[in-house]
């Protein structure tokens, strides 16, 4: 999978006591949706913030809600402008960091974000899962066909249909209550691929292979 699971779980358990204090800091809302990776335009980040901002202003509890963009890229400036025009003081921007450094910004967050319009897998929805966070994926990654179950651990959704990215967005929004099961399902899928049971299972499935061969 290319992830240390492990790793990044030991971060994140480490860092989570300190949740609330760096919110406070930072002045962020009590919950919050994450992007964490390249600004760059397959990853669909200006139609996550424009439906970020239309879902906020239809749920009920959408001042409570805020979007976490972490990271650098070619399309940053513009997406800046746009929350501007859009007049949506919600969105909150972190520089990209080291590898480490990236699992304490997963405990601001309640739920990960992955919109992109092609990723041929999207190691957020694995580093998310891990922390038991539910996920949104687009459709058009490969991490959402192999680790996200509709309504289990999270959502996946058509990335060229804004309508229905923003109904995925609402829901979070309106079901707060619903995000630690989803969480503790995210985390019973994902670790069955973690590289302890893949390999436990490639080595069963050449034993399989070499005794009926």
């Amino acid at each position: 999978m290319g992830v240390d699971n492990d790793a990044l779980l030991e971060i994140f358990t480490r860092e989570l006591p300190l949740r609330a204090r760096r919110k406070a800091e930072m002045g962020l809302p009590p919950r919050n949706f994450l992007y964490a990776g390249r600004f760059v335009e397959r990853k669909n980040l200006d139609m996550l913030i424009r439906a970020f901002h239309e879902a906020k202003s239809l749920a009920v509890q959408g001042n409570d809600w805020g979007l976490i963009l972490s990271g650098e890229g070619n399309q940053k400036a513009r997406l800046q402008e746009l929350v501007r025009s859009l007049g949506c003081d919600s969105v909150h921007w972190m520089d990209s960091c080291e590898w480490y450094e990236v699992p304490i910004r997963y405990t601001l967050a309640d739920v990960a974000v992955l919109p992109s319009t092609f990723e041929p897998f999207g190691f957020v929805t694995n580093e998310a899962m891990v922390y038991s966070m539910p996920v949104l994926v687009s459709e058009r990654c490969g991490s959402a066909h192999d680790l996200v179950i509709d309504g289990l651990n999270g959502f996946r959704f058509d990335p060229f249909n804004q309508s229905s990215f923003t109904s995925k967005l609402l829901w979070f929004m309106d079901h707060p209550q619903k995000f630690s099961q989803m969480g503790v399902n995210g985390k019973a899928i994902i670790d069955q691929w973690a590289p302890d049971a893949v390999t436990e299972e490639l080595i069963s499935s050449f034993h399989k292979v070499s005794i009926h061969g």
